[in-house]
């Protein structure tokens, strides 16, 4: 009696998924370096976060006991997630690495760059801009009503929002760049859609904005109209270089 063969198809799944296992373990645990690392320099990082509201609060509260393990390991959580976020980077890369022609692994590379890059941008951004102002306009209004007692568990959980918001929402054009490469979007349909896009990107920020006023909004809508402007400009780029890519192969390119 014959032994049957193994799938090599089923055994090509289970060398992907062992891989994809593998490489999220290794990602879990540049995390939790990261996060150690964040535990030894967790004061001077909280006193950095503090830096938005340095002239509207003199002293923090916190509310129960278990706060400041809480805020100390919320710290160090998120300095870990960023001094790792390379590391988990590379283990991605790695992983679909052999799946990408040979052809366009540059491209990648520059995406994945692009996309570090800008996250650094838009946290920085939020950083130095939003939350100040932000953090500003509620203090004041605050203390036009009572004596604020801040919690410092609530002010971190806050800041920490709009830092992460910020990142995210630089990364309008390394998305945009990606969609077009897969072919779901088009500068034609970006400039079909802009009308659609402002609106939704002005409720966005209305949701989003830590504040009811205009101005606060504004900081955070206007930034998302000049990346929607820059993202059409990356997609035109990504779009004709795919479609010279296509002719050189002998395709026919599509309408633009």
């Amino acid at each position: 009696m014959t032994t049957p063969k193994p799938d090599p198809r089923s055994t090509n799944v289970i060398g992907h998924l062992e891989e994809l296992r593998s490489r999220i373990i290794r990602s879990v645990l540049y995390v939790a370096a990261g996060t150690v690392l964040g535990l030894v320099f967790a004061k001077p990082l909280l006193e950095l976060l503090k830096w938005p509201v340095r002239d509207l609060v003199r002293e923090f509260v916190l509310l129960k006991p278990t706060d400041v393990i809480s805020v100390y390991m919320k710290t160090a959580f998120y300095a870990g997630a960023v001094v790792s976020a390379p590391l988990v980077l590379r283990e991605a890369w790695l992983f679909v690495k052999p799946a990408l022609p040979n052809g366009p692994r540059v491209a990648w590379v520059s995406w994945i760059l692009a996309t570090v890059l800008l996250f650094a941008g838009g946290t920085a951004f939020a950083f130095l801009v939003l939350a100040p102002a932000g953090m500003g306009f509620l203090m004041r209004l605050s203390q036009e009503t009572a004596t604020p007692l801040i919690s410092l568990n609530s002010y971190l959980s806050l800041v920490l929002a709009i830092i992460i918001m910020g990142g995210l929402m630089f990364e309008m054009p390394v998305a945009v760049a990606l969609l077009t490469r897969l072919g779901l979007i088009t500068p034609a349909f970006m400039r079909k859609k802009w009308r659609e896009a402002v609106f939704g990107m002005l409720i966005i920020a209305a949701i989003v904005t830590p504040t009811t006023d205009v101005f606060n909004m504004a900081l955070f809508a206007v930034p998302m109209l000049l990346l929607y402007a820059a993202s059409m400009l990356v997609s035109g780029w990504v779009y004709r270089k795919s479609q010279r890519t296509l002719v050189s192969l002998g395709g026919y390119p599509d309408e633009a």
